[in-house]
Parts: C-alpha cells; sequence; structure tokens
C-alpha cells in the first residue's frame, strides 16, 4: 500500500513538473522575445558608453539596415517592414509620453534633468535599437516561410530514409536522433542571437540561407534515424 501511494506521489509530481515545463507556446516565445530585447537593449546602450562615437555607429547600423532591406528584399516588403518599425516606435515612445518625458526632464535646470541630460545619448542609443530590433523581427517574420519549406524538406527526405531503414531491416540510432533533436533546437536558438543582438549591421541572407540549410539538415536526421516503430 505505502509503495502504491508512493508511486502515485511519483507520477503526480512527474506530471506536475512536465506541466511546469511546457507553457502555452506564445508566453514562452513572449518571454523570449522579451529577453532578446532586453539583451539587444543593453548591448546598444553599452556601445554608446563605451564605445568612440557608439551612437553614430548605432545610427549607421540602422541605415545600413533599411538598404539591405530594399537591396535583398522586395521592395514593398523593405516599405512594409520599415512601416512596421515606425509605428512600433510611435506606439512605444510616443503614444506612452516617453519620449516628450524625456525631453521635458532633459531641457530643464536641477539634478535630475542634468542626470538625464547627460545619459541623454544613451537613450537615443536605446531608441535606435529598439527599431533596429524590430527591423530584424520583422525579417524574420517574413522569412519564417522559407525557413519552414526548408525543414519540411528536410523531414521529407528524411521520412523517406527512416521508411527504406524500417523495411530494410537496418537498426535506429537513438543517438543520432538525439542528438539532431537537440541541434535543432539549438540551431534556432543561435539563429535569434546572431541576427537579433549584434549593434552591427548584419546582411540577412548570410544568416537565412545557412540556417535554412543547417534546419533542413538536422531536420532531416531527426526523421531518419527515429525509432522504426512507432
Amino acid at each position: 500500500m505505502a509503495e502504491s501511494s508512493f508511486f502515485n506521489f511519483y507520477r503526480a509530481a512527474d506530471q506536475h513538473r512536465r506541466h511546469d515545463k511546457n507553457p502555452l507556446w506564445f508566453v514562452r516565445l513572449l518571454q523570449a522575445m522579451l529577453a532578446l530585447l532586453g539583451m539587444t537593449l543593453l548591448t546598444d546602450m553599452a556601445v554608446v558608453l563605451f564605445v568612440p562615437d557608439g551612437l553614430n555607429l548605432l545610427k549607421e547600423t540602422y541605415y545600413t539596415e533599411v538598404r539591405y532591406l530594399i537591396e535583398e528584399l522586395d521592395p514593398l516588403a523593405a516599405e512594409r517592414i520599415t512601416r512596421w518599425s515606425q509605428t512600433a516606435y510611435h506606439w512605444t515612445f510616443v503614444k506612452t509620453g516617453l519620449e516628450s518625458f524625456l525631453y521635458n526632464f532633459g531641457s530643464g535646470d536641477g539634478v535630475i534633468n542634468s542626470l538625464v541630460k547627460g545619459f541623454w545619448p544613451v537613450f537615443q542609443g536605446a531608441i535606435i535599437g529598439f527599431q533596429i530590433f524590430v527591423i530584424r523581427v520583422s525579417v524574420i517574420v517574413l522569412m519564417l516561410p522559407f525557413l519552414v519549406l526548408a525543414m519540411l524538406v528536410g523531414a521529407s527526405d528524411g521520412y523517406l530514409e527512416w521508411f527504406r531503414r524500417r523495411t530494410g531491416g537496418a537498426r535506429e540510432s537513438a543517438f543520432i536522433y538525439h542528438r539532431s533533436k537537440h541541434m535543432l533546437n539549438w540551431s534556432l536558438i543561435g539563429f535569434w542571437f546572431l541576427y537579433l543582438i549584434p549593434p552591427f549591421a548584419v546582411n540577412p541572407a548570410y544568416i537565412f540561407i545557412p540556417s535554412a540549410l543547417i534546419l533542413g539538415l538536422f531536420s532531416r536526421l531527426s526523421i531518419q534515424f527515429f525509432k522504426k516503430y512507432i
């Protein structure tokens, strides 16, 4: 009886732990986006504080990102992304009154006003970094169908290999399957970090093409070496 109670307790604890590890996907996505935004803003503020002429470097990064949109994407898509960035800036800094608040405190006299005035370039760097972040997130949103297509192609090819292995009597490889599954997740995380965090301009073509190939490869391997019988 005691042994049965122990296993019931263990089963309930395991279910509770699984429930805690798997919240709603959009909550986890929102948490990840907020964490990436915070890291990006801190990086941009550090650039203004510690890099000579850091504010102009961020401004040049913003203009270069816009030029990449015009050169690498369709003009309509580039215009749409620029409009999204301006809308996000308007709702975050203008509608909330944050921009006017900083301007008013920076133009007056007093200790707090002098402090705001002294850190005004840092605030500008955070604002520019926010616009760069929105531009890059918008590019990711537009590129997601291509990444999903690459993963589907890899998964389809892997499924054919899995079926041949099942009918041919070959053995599955749990090692390759688990490593490929973990690398698939880490490739997505690395893709977000490599593109969203850097304070310098990043051509999206140099990120998305290798990412699509890597995601397709690990999708293929994770399906190909899945267990033989389901």
